[in-house]
Parts: C-alpha cells; structure tokens; sequence
C-alpha cells in the first residue's frame, strides 16, 4: 500500500478522484491480484517524468514455502505483464536472492537475468563481470 501512495503522489495530476474512489473499493489488501491489477492501472496513468523502481529481494525466503512461492510468482508475473504494456512511466525491476531461483526463470529472457558470480577475483578473466548489454544511465548520476 505504500507503493501506491507514494505513486499517487508523484502522479497526482494523473490520478483523478474517480480512479481513488475504484482503488479503494476494489483493492483488498490480503489479495494479491487485486493489488497488482490496480497497480498496472495506477502505472498506466502515470506520465513520463515519473520513473518506478521496484526492488524485490530476499526470494529465496518466499520461495521456501509452497503457497508462498505461488504466490509470489504470480505478483512477479503481473509485475512482468505490466512492464510489457510499455507505459509512458520509466519502470524498472530488480529481484534479487543470494543464489538462483528456477522458479522464475520462465517468465525472463536468459538476457535479462544477470548472475554475479561469487566472487569477482578472478585473474584469469578479466571480463567476469561484464554485462550482455550496455547498462543504461540516466543523465549525470553524480
């Protein structure tokens, strides 16, 4: 929920009331379709200049329990259907867990899933860290 009143915030010259008074009476906050179906119209109303980032870490935790992990692949799979409708807002996504997650990896492209090896010493590859594809910046981060 915090999520969406922070973007509500950033983007309230998109948001009208009608679209407050919809999310209030449709959003249960224990169901988690719900939330991620109203969020995907949140996002899409929302304007260029705002950028989303959305970090989840830690899903190894979420993975460990049967019901959970169903659970979290479907917000992820809604997350991933929301970043395909191409909205105006910039989205970005990072989910992250010390060590692989099969159960995921269905819904990525092998270009768009980043493993970092253990341990960056390595001597005899100097290019153990490089990416598939350029990283994208955002103007002077400094």
């Amino acid at each position: 929920m915090s999520l969406f009143l922070q973007l509500i915030d950033r983007g309230r010259q998109s948001v009208d009331s009608a679209f407050l008074r919809r999310f209030r009476s449709q959003v249960d906050p224990r169901d988690a379709a719900s939330i991620c179906g109203m969020l995907g119209e949140l996002i899409a109303r929302l304007g260029d200049s705002v950028f989303v980032v959305i970090i989840i870490y830690s899903l190894r935790y979420f993975a460990q329990m049967p019901e959970a992990c169903q659970q979290l692949k479907g917000i992820i799979s809604h997350l991933v259907t929301i970043y395909k409708s191409s909205p105006t807002a910039t989205l970005k996504f990072l989910f992250s867990n010390p060590t692989r997650v099969e159960l995921l990896e269905d819904l990525f492209k092998n270009e768009e899933i980043l493993n970092l090896p253990q341990s960056t010493s390595n001597n005899n590859s100097p290019d153990v860290m490089k990416w598939e594809r350029p990283i994208e910046t955002f103007g002077d981060v400094s």
